[in-house]
């Protein structure tokens, strides 16, 4: 921790800075004739702490909490005006806790595989840094379009395990709101009775979009969130919304990499890769498994009918009646241009194809139309399995390539 010392000199400041140092921490000393007219120091911003005696207009007001400022009375360390050096070095340690805290959270953030991963993280560090409030995560479920509470700590009031976006102040402004006394409204629709005395709401963004909320609450009567936590919290969820925010890029790039742009499906390097893992499952496991390819019938004829918008239009709807007619556990690729391979894991032979019929049989429904014609969709079908066509993926591969050719002659 980088500490700015800003004070005369003298005692005090020596005992002070030999704490510090003995605390090991990095200590910039600038000292002062007096305490009146205290200057600025150029490159505050660069300190994680500033130590400086108070001043005149602080003693009155108290310290700055919304920065990382601790202002120090100059008196001795029996002084009962503002804080002594005993009081600061205690805010100090807490100060030093919490950041421990802070960066150990973005620490793990930083390395975490999905998003249920991150939020539990970030739920164990928000009880920490809080421990004496209550507290919920809410995170957005984009099907329903709700907030539902993922964590809570403490027993939050809360009304309901999911909101919608009406329901939350500081989801409707897009910004922190904060209720210091809850006997008059406005009130967020959330909270329950019997009321927090005290309760804050801050918006988790993630590239511009609302993806969850930080609420926390006190746990007794006439306790008040202060206004240091009120600036921890929103600099954690800050920090939230930019691990969310990476996280999310990466599962989308990489989501990309695996997936078939235009129909949805798994692409072909995902499709070697599964196999390969399939191949050693069931070489240990003793167990069969099938493969099907699809050929769709006539497709340059249907691009020279249709044209390329319409076909292109039609292959998005296959792929999504494949993804919706395949069982649990069924992997549906796009093997080629007008290819499609589906990987059954623990499936024989027989049952393969007895699958096969039944998608063909659903495809023979489906039909490609412009403004003045359609045409019926037909497929052929080629059928292999382990251990029965080959013991490598490349001759499972070239097995039910020639089944679909027979297939289709």
């Amino acid at each position: 921790m980088k500490i700015l010392v800003i004070a005369t000199d003298g005692p005090e400041l020596k005992r002070l800075c030999q704490i510090l140092e003995e605390n090991l921490y990095e200590v910039t000393i600038q000292t002062l004739a007096s305490d009146s007219d205290l200057p600025a120091h150029s490159g505050e911003e660069e300190y994680d702490v500033v130590l400086k005696p108070m001043t005149g207009e602080a003693s009155e007001s108290g310290a700055q909490p919304h920065s990382n400022r601790i202002e120090i009375s100059p008196g001795s360390v029996d002084s009962q005006e503002g804080q002594t050096w005993e009081e600061g070095m205690e805010e100090l340690k807490q100060r030093a806790r919490e950041m421990d805290h802070f960066r150990e959270m973005f620490n793990m953030l930083q390395v975490c595989t999905d998003t249920n991963e991150a939020y539990g993280v970030i739920a164990t560090f928000v009880r920490q840094l809080f421990s004496g409030l209550a507290g919920a995560l809410m995170v957005l479920d984009q099907e329903k379009n709700r907030y539902i509470v993922q964590h809570q700590w403490q027993h939050p009031n809360i009304a309901y395990s999911s909101i919608d976006l009406d329901a939350c102040w500081a989801l409707r402004l897009g910004r922190p709101f904060f209720k210091e006394n809850t006997s008059s409204g406005p009130l967020c629709g959330h909270i329950n009775t019997p009321m927090p005395s005290s309760y804050l709401c801050i918006p988790i963004l993630a590239q511009d979009k609302m993806v969850g909320l930080l609420h926390l609450q006190t746990t007794s009567s006439g306790q008040s969130i202060s206004p240091a936590q009120q600036h921890l919290a929103s600099a954690v969820a800050e920090q939230v919304s930019l691990g969310i925010s990476n996280l999310r890029l990466r599962e989308n790039l990489r989501q990309r990499a695996i997936h078939d742009e235009l129909t949805g499906l798994y692409n072909y390097l995902f499709m070697e890769e599964t196999l390969e893992v399939e191949l050693h499952r069931s070489k240990r496991s003793g167990r069969p498994f099938g493969i099907m390819m699809f050929d769709l019938d006539h497709f340059k004829e249907l691009n020279t009918t249709f044209g390329h918008p319409r076909v292109n239009q039609f292959l998005r709807e296959f792929g999504k009646m494949l993804k919706s007619s395949v069982r649990a556990g069924d992997i549906a690729c796009r093997y080629g241009g007008d290819e499609f391979l589906i990987i059954l894991p623990e499936t024989s032979q027989e049952i393969t194809c007895q699958r096969a019929e039944e998608l063909r049989q659903q495809i023979r429904k489906l039909c490609i139309r412009n403004e003045s014609s359609s045409r019926g969709i037909t497929v052929s079908i080629g059928v292999a399995s382990y251990p029965d066509n080959g013991a490598s993926v490349e001759e499972l591969i070239q097995a039910v390539d020639n089944a679909a050719y027979q297939a289709k002659i």
